[in-house]
């Protein structure tokens, strides 16, 4: 048996034709498998924003913007579907501004304007050091707060990474060295023996007035007796005096004062206080001068 080997002849131009009709058929398939329609919606998103007490709207920005990834929503149907997660007052606030708005960036950005974290730079570096270590908090959750509060710089001009570690790292060896100057100096310190309604003297620091023949050589040193009326702090103790208990007479720190261990007929202060510590301005003490000459 013979087989014949029929040869096919073509020319340049039908080789080019045959390239060309090749690539036209992969380019239509590609574009075919390609094309996603997106008709995704917000109707199953669980995440809700009425700026509550306590509420951060960054959160929930986060939670749309990976569920529109997620489901592949359009940026027209995540802008029309916004508002189906928002609650009152929230929700009012968008029917305000919902006419300027044209695209979903920029009703993200008119949320974060709104409802986010709004502090300057130097408010935020007087937060970051100004916060405290619990006892029994990690440290990286620690250092992980420090950095979400940090993320809320401005963008431009950005702070390196490096730069916000050192940050943080230097506020946590600080706290340290704090920490450890206060145990050592808690060691040495008397326990107060203060309580309210306890009986107080307050150091004195009279002026010298040479014109009104008053000086204070002859100034007490305590004055008193007042009455706690409220305990401030291990330290700081609010007085009032003795006579009219609703007169206050400011905060006072536990190194001024001293216990009053007089009769219960409790004597009138030379020099009264005002608020705030100040004396009051009544006329100054005249000492009477004996003249020893005979007479």
């Amino acid at each position: 048996m013979s087989t014949e080997v029929n040869q096919v002849v073509m020319t340049p131009k039908m080789l080019q034709n045959l390239v060309a009709g090749v690539q036209q058929a992969i380019q239509g398939s590609t574009t075919t498998t390609t094309t996603v329609s997106k008709d995704g919606n917000f109707s199953n998103c669980t995440s809700r924003f009425d700026n509550k007490v306590n509420s951060n709207v960054e959160p929930f920005i986060d939670s749309i913007v990976i569920y529109k990834d997620c489901v592949d929503i359009s940026e027209e149907n995540a802008l029309k579907g916004l508002p189906m997660l928002l609650n009152e007052p929230a929700s009012t606030w968008w029917q305000g501004i919902k006419s300027s708005i044209t695209t979903f960036e920029e009703a993200l950005l008119a949320l974060r304007h709104a409802y986010g974290y709004a502090k300057s730079p130097h408010q935020i570096y007087k937060e970051l050091f100004s916060r405290e270590q619990n006892e029994d908090e990690p440290t990286d959750i620690f250092i992980s707060k420090c950095r979400a509060l940090l993320s809320y710089l401005p963008k431009s001009p950005a702070v390196h990474e490096s730069t916000q570690l050192d940050m943080v790292y230097a506020r946590e060896n600080h706290e340290q060295s704090q920490d450890s100057a206060k145990k050592y100096a808690n060691l040495h310190q008397k326990e107060s023996s203060f309580k309210v309604n306890d009986k107080v003297l307050v150091d004195t620091y009279a002026l010298c007035k040479s014109k009104n023949s008053y000086t204070s050589k002859f100034a007490p040193r305590r004055d008193g007796p007042y009455q706690i009326s409220k305990v401030v702090s291990p330290t700081t103790y609010q007085l009032v005096s003795t006579e009219d208990p609703t007169r206050d007479l400011g905060k006072y720190h536990v190194s001024a004062l001293t216990p009053y261990k007089g009769d219960e007929d409790y004597p009138d202060p030379v020099r009264p206080l005002g608020k705030r510590g100040r004396p009051l301005k009544t006329a100054p003490i005249v000492m009477p001068i004996e003249d020893g000459r005979n007479t």
